[in-house]
């Protein structure tokens, strides 16, 4: 009596009492556990692409086919609107500070990253592929330090925050143990000071 057509999304509540689902109708619904509905049904006036609860679980945010993106608050009172083009699938920090959208228009592809309360952008990140789905791994403060990417290839796209130095992991001495070699390594002590630096200026040097 909810879905006469096939569901696009689907998303369980962090608590796990209650789920969402979303149809290409446009047309949506919050269930409780024991299968029944928690309220009647609501139209969302395009068809759904992805419907997520916020890691707090107090709202729920839906993505249309037309990039038409939407936060509702459980009980079902609208928050924040905003049209982002080529838009395809949502994610959340932990913290649910920062909202994350896959998109993949003429006119950008990758990652827009957005300040969840206000709707703002505040970060792109861009692929060089398409985006079939997406994961990520951030810190206690939102920021990204993974992304993992499905690029429709057989292969997964990894980015990394951290830069990967030259040298690392290839074999030979270790004064430091930073896994750079010491024939490669630009600051073979670990003091912190470029080696170059160090023989100008002399590591011992008396104060002044």
């Amino acid at each position: 009596g909810v879905h006469n057509v096939d569901v696009s999304c689907i998303d369980y509540r962090p608590d796990g009492d209650y789920l969402v689902s979303g149809d290409v109708s446009g047309r949506y619904v919050i269930w409780n556990s024991d299968g029944t509905t928690q309220s009647d049904y609501r139209e969302f006036g395009q068809e759904l692409l992805d419907c997520r609860f916020t890691p707090d679980g107090n709202d729920l945010v839906l993505l249309g086919v037309n990039g038409k993106v939407m936060s509702r608050t459980f009980a079902g009172a609208e928050n924040n609107v905003t049209e982002i083009d080529g838009a395809t699938q949502i994610t959340f920090s932990k913290t649910g500070t920062r909202m994350h959208v896959t998109t993949d228009s003429d006119d950008f592809r990758g990652l827009l990253t957005y300040d969840y309360t206000a709707f703002n952008e505040i970060k792109r990140t861009t692929f060089f592929h398409e985006v079939h789905d997406l994961a990520i791994i951030d810190d206690e403060f939102a920021r990204l330090q993974t992304i993992f990417v499905a690029a429709g290839t057989g292969e997964v796209a990894v980015y990394l925050r951290q830069l990967i130095p030259y040298g690392f992991n290839q074999p030979g001495a270790d004064l430091d143990g930073d896994s750079i070699p010491d024939d490669l390594d630009e600051d073979d002590d670990g003091d912190g000071i470029i080696d170059s630096w160090d023989d100008d200026i002399g590591c011992d040097a008396p104060d002044g």
